[in-house]
C-alpha cells in the first residue's frame, strides 16, 4: 500500500512536472514568435521608409531638369547636363531600395510601389526630353502624385497605421497666391508671373513633407 502510494505520488510529480515544462514552452514561443514580428515590422518599417525617400528624391530630380526645359513649376530648375547625371545616379538608388520591399513587402504594396515608380519614370522621360508636351507633363505628375499615396496607404496599412488617412496637403499655400508674393524671384532670374494654381497633395514632391 505505501509502495503504491508513493507510486502515485511520483505519477503525480512527473505529471505537474510536464505540465509546467508545457506551459514555458507554449509561452517561449508565443514570445519569440512577437519578438520575430515586431522584428520584422522594424525592417518593413525601414524599407518603405527608404524607398519612399529614394524615389521621392528621384521624382523631385525629374522635376527640376524638366522646369529647366520649361515644365512646371519648381522653383530650382536644373539643367540637364548637371541633373541627368543626378537622375541616373537616384534610379540606381531606387533600385538598390527596392530590393528589401521586394523581400519584405506585402503583395498590395509591392504593386503600389511598382506603380509609383513607372509614373516617375514617366517624368523621367520629360527631363530626358523623350517627351515634351506641357498637358501631358501636368498629368503625368498628377498620376505621380496619386500613385506616390497610395503606396504610402498600403504601406500604412500593411505596418498596423490605424489612425486614419493622411490629411491632404495643399500646395502652394495660401501666402504664396498673394499678389506680393513673387515666384522664381532667385538672383538673375526672371520673375515667373504664370497664374498661381492650387494642387492637393498627401506628401507633394517639391513642397516640404
Amino acid at each position: 500500500m505505501a509502495v503504491s502510494q508513493q507510486l502515485i505520488g511520483l505519477f503525480g510529480v512527473l505529471v505537474g512536472s510536464f505540465a509546467t515544462y508545457l506551459a514555458t514552452s507554449a509561452g517561449e514561443r508565443v514570445r519569440w514568435r512577437r519578438s520575430q514580428q515586431v522584428r520584422w515590422d522594424e525592417n518593413r518599417m525601414r524599407a518603405y521608409a527608404e524607398y519612399g525617400s529614394a524615389v521621392k528624391r528621384w521624382a523631385h530630380l525629374a522635376d527640376r531638369v524638366a522646369a529647366a526645359r520649361g515644365l512646371g513649376r519648381s522653383a530650382d530648375p536644373l539643367a540637364p547636363n548637371d541633373g541627368l547625371p543626378e537622375l541616373a545616379i537616384a534610379e540606381e538608388e531606387r533600385v538598390a531600395r527596392w530590393q528589401a520591399v521586394l523581400l519584405l513587402g506585402s503583395p498590395a504594396t509591392v504593386a503600389a510601389g511598382r506603380e509609383w515608380h513607372f509614373a516617375v519614370y514617366h517624368l523621367v522621360c520629360f527631363a530626358r526630353g523623350q517627351l515634351t508636351d506641357p498637358e501631358r507633363w501636368e498629368a503625368a505628375k498628377r498620376q505621380a502624385d496619386i500613385n506616390r499615396d497610395l503606396y504610402y496607404e498600403c504601406a500604412r496599412y500593411d505596418l498596423g497605421v490605424t489612425s486614419g488617412r493622411l490629411p491632404p496637403l495643399y500646395w502652394p499655400p495660401a501666402w504664396m497666391l498673394k499678389p506680393q508674393f513673387t515666384r522664381g524671384t532667385a538672383p538673375g532670374s526672371v520673375p515667373d508671373t504664370r497664374p498661381a494654381e492650387r494642387s492637393t497633395m498627401s506628401l507633394g514632391q517639391d513642397p516640404p513633407t
